[in-house]
């Protein structure tokens, strides 16, 4: 995309187009403008990882909706680390990645434990910035002036430089101004989207006085958090399918799709089961099915009747309102975490259903959220009509 400015030379002591386009920048108003460097501090990368680490990368973000879609683990070099220590990013710390057309990134407590590449600029905002900052680098007029920057010479040859010379309007008191909830309310919409959990990261856990599933899993969740065990909320089966004689013709009358851990996946039913055999688990639409094999629980909500595969377990809710809810947290970075303490074998790591009993269920996400209207609109529209607009 080329972004370009009308510059009136009469007067000036030279053309050089960046210093001409830099100094002409504006935002709607023209307010008083700042530079980053003045308003906030950049933060080194700190350590260095090898290939196969989840990393956060620029090509992880969504560049619609902003927030982490998917982490890489083909990064090795220098990278941040989110969590405590001088050293370490910290929650409203912003990510800034070099291409202007890829949001900022908001720190936020969903990102504790996190590795960052060292390919974003890491900046600390001072006098509580953060979110104006975030939300004017991710607005319509914010992403055309760091479009006019990253054209520039200067951008070329030093990237972290011409993004702590990027002008941004100098940060008003947004309490008094109405919009800190506003804007908050709009980063909250960039979480939530990635489209698998991330790995774990290594933690101290004493193993006495109980079973090693129980302590690794209060390791996971907080002991101040009150949870239940999931088979307080569900009848819990295991399947027990019979394969050999399924049929994979999906037009076959009096037949049901075999839930297998690839449906779970993505992958569409390939193989199904006539009905009327005494010898496996069906289940019925609003049941939720998860693996029983391997890391992932892909924990799905089913909408029509189905045959349970042997590796997948059905879970039957008492309220088959909350199935949906307990279906995400397995979902959740929380639940992988959750799950990865309580898998047993070495070679093919299985989750026994005994385990799956006492799998501790916080009971804030059993607790009925509100419905909201969705915005689909991008993230930089939205943000240009609350920053601006009001």
């Amino acid at each position: 995309m080329i972004t370009s400015a009308q510059v009136d030379l009469r007067g000036e002591p030279d053309w050089d187009p960046a210093r001409l386009i830099l100094t002409r920048l504006s935002y709607p108003g023209r307010p008083a403008l700042v530079s980053l460097a003045e308003v906030s501090e950049m933060i080194p990368p700190a350590t260095m990882i090898d290939y196969g680490v989840p990393v956060i990368t620029p090509a992880s973000i969504d560049p619609v909706r902003g927030g982490v879609r998917r982490r890489s683990r083909r990064f090795a070099g220098r990278s941040y680390h989110v969590g405590a220590g001088k050293d370490a990013l910290q929650v409203g710390d912003l990510l800034v990645p070099n291409s202007p057309d890829i949001p900022a990134v908001y720190v936020s407590d969903d990102l504790k434990g996190s590795t960052v590449a060292s390919t974003f600029t890491a900046l600390r905002p001072t006098g509580g910035a953060s979110l104006w900052l975030w939300a004017v680098l991710n607005s319509e007029s914010g992403i055309a002036v760091r479009r006019l920057v990253a054209g520039t010479a200067f951008a070329k040859s030093s990237s972290r430089g011409s993004i702590a010379s990027i002008l941004v309007p100098e940060p008003p008191n947004l309490v008094q101004s109405g919009r800190l909830a506003a804007l908050a309310s709009i980063e909250e919409t960039t979480r939530g989207n990635e489209v698998e959990p991330i790995g774990t990261w290594w933690s101290f856990v004493n193993l006495t006085g109980a079973s090693w599933a129980e302590r690794l899993a209060t390791g996971v969740i907080p002991q101040d958090v009150d949870s239940v065990p999931l088979n307080s909320l569900c009848a819990i089966e295991r399947g027990r399918s019979a394969t050999e004689e399924s049929t994979g013709d999906p037009n076959n009358e009096g037949t049901l799709p075999l839930i297998e851990i690839g449906v779970l996946s993505g992958r569409a039913p390939s193989r199904r089961i006539a009905l009327g055999r005494h010898n496996v688990t069906l289940a019925e639409p609003g049941d939720v099915v998860l693996a029983a094999i391997g890391d992932w629980a892909y924990a799905t909500v089913l909408e029509e009747p189905a045959v349970i595969h042997r590796n997948v377990y059905r879970l039957r809710f008492h309220d088959p309102a909350i199935g949906p809810a307990v279906a995400r947290y397995l979902n959740r970075q929380e639940g992988f975490r959750t799950r990865q303490a309580f898998l047993s074998g070495v070679t093919i790591k299985s989750l026994t259903k005994g385990n799956l009993t006492r799998f501790p269920i916080p009971s804030d996400v059993l607790v009925p959220q509100p419905t909201q209207v969705s915005d689909g609109r991008p993230l930089s529209v939205r943000l240009e009509e609350t920053l601006w607009k009001q």
